[in-house]
């Protein structure tokens, strides 16, 4: 499932968001309970217009328990392809103050670019 996950990445980076959507749909066929995979399709809809299907797809990774692996840089990932920055930026924070991830990947990772605008996003990063 991991090669799936990183196709569909790799998509979404490109800005080819039908295509990172159908990979991540067959990591849900094989691990429905994924939030990431969950939450990387609600991304997809909402890039590619579909505000209905985003919005059901948020509803479900709000309802989705959080997995033992998902540390607080996942967790802020989900949280922002949710549109959820109230939750995102502190659990960023705490993801940058742990060296989970450079400023620099953050600044480059898709997942947070609903929120790359909004002012507290971009004091975190640029503090």
């Amino acid at each position: 499932m991991n090669h799936l996950i990183g196709l569909g990445i790799c998509y979404s980076k490109k800005g080819d968001y039908a295509d990172a959507l159908n990979e991540f749909q067959h990591c849900v066929e094989i691990n429905p309970s994924n939030r990431y995979v969950q939450a990387a399709i609600a991304g997809c809809y909402k890039r590619l217009g579909k505000e209905t299907e985003y919005i059901k797809q948020v509803d479900i990774v709000q309802q989705a328990k959080p997995a033992t692996y998902e540390d607080e840089y996942l967790q802020a990932g989900i949280e922002a392809l949710c549109g959820n920055t109230e939750k995102a930026i502190p659990l960023l924070n705490a993801a940058l103050e742990k060296n989970l991830r450079s400023k620099e990947s953050v600044r480059n990772d898709p997942d947070f670019d609903f929120i790359s605008n909004d002012p507290a996003f971009v004091a975190l990063i640029e503090k």
